[in-house]
């Protein structure tokens, strides 16, 4: 499965300390919060989704299943891609997002 990725957005930096757990993912909403997938699990099989605010600030977590990657987040929609069909076609989920 190739995924054409387009990297971190101009004039945003990401410092990771040393420590923190090997990244998967990471998505940079349409309101600059930052959702990185670990490789932590969550002991239901799916894996946990950081989530920091626009100032680099942890602000929650949530999991998504084993084959499932956040793609995009905007306009209060997260879409994940969930798994490729025999043809290559995408399974996209998508789920809405509230910032409290």
């Amino acid at each position: 499965m190739e995924h054409d990725y387009q990297g971190i957005p101009a004039g945003i930096s990401v410092d990771i300390p040393s420590h923190y757990p090997p990244i998967r993912t990471l998505v940079v909403t349409d309101t600059d919060h930052i959702l990185i997938r670990t490789y932590v699990k969550d002991g239901k099989g799916g894996f946990l989704n950081d989530v920091f605010d626009p100032e680099g600030r942890f602000v929650a977590q949530f999991s998504l299943g084993p084959e499932e990657f956040s793609m995009q987040a905007r306009d209060g929609k997260l879409l994940t891609l969930v798994r490729e069909d025999a043809e290559g076609i995408p399974l996209i989920k998508r789920y809405g997002m509230v910032w409290k």
